[in-house]
């Protein structure tokens, strides 16, 4: 019997699944002390040994304050030096070990950013937190301009393996969640490491290649396939690759408009500063990153996909490839009408090249808003819900039976309401 996401009643945290998300405070909304009762005077912290660990004079989560115990951590993936955070419930009240989820953001994700943005639900249910910056961004070592999705994946799984040294959080319950582009490194990552029990994917990937494609035109498309293909011709003779702007590989053919401005000024203010070029072998990389591949290995851990309708960075289908490509126990959350970190979109949704009407908001506008509960259904329009089991798709058991054994695996969220999150930025 495959097991699902633990049930909202057994003891301890509710699950990711069970969760509803709301009112996240901005960044840098609440003032950070630099001071930590349990530093020595030689600077580190007595608990940890770390350098640079403080607490927070005031972090409120959800419905009720969470004073937050922050500690700064250095660890190496591949010899190169990443900086991390550690996010824990100072309240004495609780389990001995933690649960503990890794917060992975995406493409020039900061540990300051997006992991600030969705920690306050987990540590009001007693999880702990944990978050680092890439190689190559943020305040951690690498060349900057690389960008390698499967070097990315090995920074989180030496996240993993630094997660479960730790004498305060128990190591048998490690999640992973993963934002954008991280979400697609989540799946990778858990898809080969049994150390991971659980998976959440916000507005995440399948294809990087398909990503792209789907959002250029076609002369872009192809002018940038052309750049790939000589710039590794390039490569063999001279051992260097050209550097371009990195809109010109996520986004080519978009003119550089408000909203990336925005995007920018909000990455230089929480981190190092924003990554302004990448190598095209970045791109050739990026391109060739499938994690929808893999996705089937996950199982029997549980595996939750939540997309907003309109983000267009990662339009809905690629949500919808990995949910189909991977086995249960898993469920996907569809939210129409907003992304799950979405506020506006009308200035990004005409800088963008797409396809069809169905792909909404741009990344640089998704970052700035949040996921938020579930509201009731608007009058006149009733909350639909696909139900089809794993038994059902299998053969074992008729579609009806199935769908009244079984919960659903597949919800629309209700669209966000007006007021309900303030900015996130």
């Amino acid at each position: 019997m495959t097991r699902s996401w633990p049930a909202s009643r057994s003891p301890g945290p509710r699950p990711i699944a069970e969760r509803s998300w709301s009112r996240w405070p901005a960044a840098g909304s609440r003032g950070w002390t630099s001071t930590c009762r349990a530093r020595t005077a030689s600077g580190r912290c007595a608990s940890s040994g770390t350098k640079c660990c403080r607490t927070s004079a005031a972090d409120t989560s959800g419905r009720r304050g969470v004073r937050v115990q922050t500690r700064a951590v250095e660890f190496y993936s591949d010899g190169v030096r990443l900086d991390g955070l550690w996010w824990l419930p100072a309240e004495a009240a609780g389990p001995a070990r933690r649960p503990v989820v890794i917060l992975c953001s995406g493409y020039q994700g900061l540990k300051e950013w997006v992991p600030v943005r969705l920690r306050p639900p987990f540590l009001s249910a007693g999880y702990a937190c944990f978050a680092f910056d890439y190689r190559g961004f943020g305040t951690s070592d690498g060349e900057r301009g690389r960008l390698r999705p499967l070097e990315m994946v090995e920074d989180i799984l030496s996240a993993v393996t630094v997660v479960q040294e730790q004498s305060d959080v128990d190591s048998a319950r490690l999640g992973l969640v993963g934002w954008g582009l991280g979400g697609g490194l989540v799946v990778q990552a858990a898809a080969g490491d049994e150390r991971v029990r659980a998976v959440a994917v916000l507005n995440g990937l399948g294809d990087a290649g398909r990503v792209v494609r789907d959002g250029a035109t076609y002369p872009a498309w192809m002018a940038l396939h052309e750049r790939i293909r000589e710039d590794r011709r390039q490569r063999a003779l001279t051992g260097r690759s050209t550097r371009v702007p990195w809109r010109e590989i996520i986004l080519p053919g978009a003119p550089i408009g408000k909203e990336d401005r925005q995007f920018s000024a909000d990455v230089r203010e929480v981190g190092k500063g924003i990554v302004e070029e990448m190598t095209l072998a970045s791109a050739e990389a990026y391109c060739a990153f499938r994690p929808e591949t893999v996705v089937n290995r996950i199982a029997p851990r549980p595996l939750l996909i939540v997309h907003g309708a309109r983000n267009e960075y990662h339009p809905l289908d690629e949500a919808r490839h990995l949910y189909r490509r991977a086995r249960p126990p898993k469920e996907l959350i569809e939210i129409p009408g907003a992304s799950p970190a979405s506020s506006s979109g009308s200035a990004a949704r005409s800088r963008r090249p797409r396809r069809s009407e169905r792909h909404g908001t741009h990344h640089a506008s998704a970052t700035r808003g949040r996921l938020c509960r579930r509201g009731p259904p608007a009058p006149g329009r009733p909350r639909r819900s696909t139900r089809r089991s794993a038994g059902a798709r299998d053969g074992r058991l008729p579609l009806r039976a199935a769908a009244r054994a079984a919960p659903s695996r597949v919800r629309r969220g209700h669209p966000i309401q007006p007021g309900a999150c303030g900015d996130a930025r």
